[in-house]
C-alpha cells in the first residue's frame, strides 16, 4: 500500500550566524569584514536570518505547518551597508568597505522589496533573533572554531554581550 509523506517546504532567506564551517556566503561575507577586505557595497536592500531561527522554523513546521505548503523565513530587511555598520558595531573594527550606488553595481537589484514572509509569520510561531546577535555569535564561532580564518591583525575585541537586549 502507497502512503503519503507530507511535506513542508521552508525557504529561508540569507543565512548568517554561528557554525559556518564551509563558510557559506555569509560567513565569507563575515570573514571578508573581519579580514578587512573591502568590498563595494550597495545600499540595495538584502534579506537576512539566523540560522538558528531557520532550526526552529523547522521545528515549528513540523507541528503547526501545512503539508504541501512552502513558507519563506526571513527576519530582517536590511542594507547592504547597514549589515556592515551593524558588523562594525559589534565587533569594535573600522568599516572595510566602499560605499557604492546601485547604478555603478551591475549585478544589484535596484529596488528590492522585502522579502514575503507573512504566512510564516501567521501559521508559524517562530521567534527571530536580533540581527546584532546573530552578528556576534557568527564572529565569535569564528574567533573559536576556526581562527586561523581571521588575520592575525584583524582579530577584533568583541563588544561583549551587554549591548544586546536579552
Amino acid at each position: 500500500a502507497l502512503q503519503s509523506l507530507a511535506v513542508i517546504t521552508l525557504l529561508p532567506s540569507w543565512m548568517l550566524g554561528s557554525g559556518d564551517a564551509e563558510p557559506t556566503s555569509g560567513g565569507q561575507f563575515v570573514l571578508d569584514f573581519l579580514n578587512s577586505r573591502p568590498r563595494p557595497l550597495a545600499n540595495n536592500p538584502v534579506d537576512v536570518v539566523d540560522v538558528r531561527d531557520i532550526a526552529g522554523a523547522m521545528v515549528s513546521a513540523v507541528y503547526e505547518g501545512r503539508a504541501g505548503e512552502p513558507y519563506v523565513v526571513s527576519a530582517h530587511h536590511v542594507s547592504q551597508w547597514d549589515l556592515v555598520q551593524t558588523l562594525a558595531h559589534v565587533t569594535g573594527a573600522p568599516l572595510s568597505a566602499q560605499r557604492v550606488s546601485v547604478a555603478t553595481v551591475s549585478d544589484a537589484p535596484a529596488g528590492k522589496t522585502r522579502t514575503a514572509v507573512v504566512k510564516a509569520a501567521d501559521e508559524l510561531p517562530i521567534l527571530y533573533c536580533p540581527l546584532q546577535e546573530t552578528l556576534y555569535d557568527a564572529v565569535r564561532w569564528y574567533q573559536i572554531h576556526q581562527p586561523q580564518r581571521i588575520a592575525g591583525q584583524a582579530r577584533p575585541v568583541l563588544m561583549g554581550a551587554e549591548f544586546m537586549d536579552r
